[in-house]
């Protein structure tokens, strides 16, 4: 999830119709950064961008192309308040949450009102990982993205372990100085299970399934999804869930 930093006060002095048209321009510049790495833009909301890679499809590497897809948002950001200061206009300084874990995904809504939502603890996580990256231009990562990401070096700052609202127990994060920060590897590390999709049925509308993903922030999703029961492989072997059984949580890929 990505956040605009002082957007308060840059709204307070900016005219409405300046500040619509960089918003407009911030979207769209964080949607080809989501996109041109496999993600899916699930909402845009106010100066926040959520997305998700993972699902509504499996995706692998899913945790380093989420890690990627930030340091382009952040370098497509900088070019675009380069653009923005001829003109005198103020720039959007962005603080990036990324959380790896499961969520379910589904087509939720009114009948007169539908949107692609991916619910759970995973994208809270994403939504405080984001708060603590303050200083613009700057990413945090949960312990298990860096994990399975494979992130390490120089510009990977561990920080001390902290609470954040509404959850118990310490979180352990990682800031990634440099926003042009790469994960290692380009594979899903060794013993990770593949990712799965989520139920999008609009018929029913309610989450079948749980899918690992990795949370990160922009742009919008399908309001509709075909109808379908996904696979998912479980100790080697597959098996298609059950549509009468409710979802449950399931344990993250990889360690927090």
């Amino acid at each position: 999830m990505s956040d605009i930093r002082g957007y308060t006060g840059i709204a307070e002095r900016t005219d409405p119709v300046v500040l619509a048209g960089q918003l407009d321009a911030h979207r769209r510049e964080m949607a080809v950064a989501i996109r041109d790495a496999g993600g899916t833009i699930v909402q845009y909301a106010g100066d926040a961008v959520l997305a998700v890679f993972g699902a509504p499809a499996p995706l692998v590497g899913h945790e380093r192309l989420a890690c990627q897809a930030a340091a382009a948002m952040h370098a497509r950001q900088r070019a675009l308040d380069d653009v923005w200061a001829a003109r005198g206009f103020e720039p959007f300084g962005l603080g990036i949450g990324v959380a790896t874990g499961v969520v379910a995904a589904a087509v939720l809504g009114s009948d007169d009102h539908l949107e692609y939502s991916v619910v759970g603890d995973t994208v809270n996580l994403a939504q405080r990982l984001q708060t603590m990256a303050r200083r613009p231009g700057t990413t945090v990562v949960s312990a298990a993205t860096a994990a399975a990401a494979g992130l390490s070096g120089a510009g990977v700052v561990e920080l001390a372990p902290t609470t954040v609202k509404g959850r118990v127990g310490l979180v352990r994060a990682f800031r990634l100085q440099d926003p042009g920060t790469r994960a290692s590897s380009p594979a899903v590390r060794a013993g990770t299970p593949p990712v799965s999709a989520g139920d999008l049925s609009g018929a029913s509308r309610r989450p079948r399934s749980s899918t690992p993903v990795a949370c990160s922030g922009a742009g919008r999703g399908p309001a509709h999804q075909p109808a379908h029961q996904p696979d998912r492989l479980i100790g080697g072997r597959r098996e298609t869930p059950d549509p009468e059984v409710p979802p449950r949580r399931r344990s993250a890929l990889a360690p927090r």
